[in-house]
């Protein structure tokens, strides 16, 4: 007889059992005569030996909240009966989760609005006797990150020139950031790059940009920069005679130039005053790009130092310039 050996495997087999290294003897050739499949050299045939029994376990208790990025933890469970092997399997929404095969699982932004559920299947001598799952935990959103540095305005809050903003600095250095302006704390259609053209409809109203954190799989965060409000852009008026001479019988020409950077400057009025005295006046056309052309009334004879006034627009300040302008007799 062949010494004992450890139990390596039972399986039934024609309503017998092939038992590995028990300490019996080999089976002999009548043993057999049921057609089995001839044991090898370290088979035997045990009649009326015991199959497996089924076993049981409570339902494990998960550990973690199924945020992404933390962890989900089993303790490994006690079963009431003979097992030699355990099998693990993570599910994300009944499908197996490739890789996720032990005891713990750190949350993916995968996991996200599924129900996550570890398997375990207790094995006796490669045969499954007993199953147990946890109870499923939903995965959720991480948290959101922090902000460590708010945004920041940079550049001229005046009409035609640019804002830009800078930052906000993430707590989490992957996370990245999404713009909207905003003007008086409500969204401006269209505005959602990191650079914002002040427009003339901005004058006079407050300017600030919110800034939303995009990282995969977790809540976002809102940063919003402070308020700047918006000015009207300068103008610059130029005028010159377009007569080299006046005299008391003549009506002298103004041309006059009106440009502000950025913005048009139609709409505005420009008018010619002597003193108190508004001697000629027009309002700027789109078609005019800036520019008209003044008929002054005859002057008396003299020195007159003319003042060209624009009156401005919604996005451009009123501005002036004077003009001296000598009459002469004849």
């Amino acid at each position: 007889m062949r010494p004992s050996r450890p139990l390596l495997r039972t399986l039934p087999l024609a309503g017998l059992v092939l038992a590995l290294g028990l300490g019996v003897a080999p089976a002999t050739a009548s043993d057999l005569l049921d057609g089995s499949e001839r044991p090898g050299p370290d088979l035997a045939v045990v009649p009326g030996a015991p199959v497996p029994q089924a076993i049981t376990a409570p339902v494990p208790l998960v550990t973690g909240t199924g945020k992404v990025g933390e962890t989900l933890s089993v303790l490994d469970p006690v079963w009431d009966g003979l097992l030699d092997d355990t099998v693990l399997q993570w599910t994300r929404g009944g499908v197996p989760i490739p890789g996720a095969t032990s005891l713990d699982h750190v949350v993916t932004s995968a996991d996200v609005g599924e129900e996550l559920v570890l398997t375990i299947r207790a094995l006796l001598l490669g045969l499954e006797v007993g199953s147990v799952s946890t109870a499923p935990v939903l995965g959720a959103l991480g948290d959101a990150p922090e902000v460590s540095v708010a945004p920041a305005l940079s550049g001229l809050a005046r009409a035609g020139r640019r804002l830009v903003v800078d930052g906000p600095t993430w707590s989490e250095v992957t996370a990245t950031s999404a713009y909207q302006w905003l003007r008086d704390g409500e969204p401006i259609d269209g505005a959602t790059s990191a650079v914002y053209a002040v427009l003339p409809r901005d004058v006079g109203h407050d300017l600030s940009v919110a800034a939303t954190s995009a990282w995969a799989g977790h809540a976002t965060a809102v940063a919003t920069s402070d308020a700047v409000t918006a000015r009207q852009a300068p103008a610059k008026v130029s005028a010159r005679l377009l007569s080299s001479r006046v005299t008391r019988a003549t009506r002298a020409r103004l041309r006059v130039g009106v440009v502000a950077r950025g913005v048009p400057t139609h709409g505005g009025r420009v008018l010619v005053l002597d003193g108190g005295r508004t001697l000629a006046g027009t309002r700027l056309r789109a078609t005019d790009a800036g520019r008209a052309t003044l008929r002054l009334p005859r002057l008396a004879a003299g020195r007159h130092v003319l003042v060209v006034r624009y009156t401005g627009n919604t996005g451009v300040a009123a501005s002036s310039v004077r003009v001296l302008v000598r009459v002469a007799r004849r």
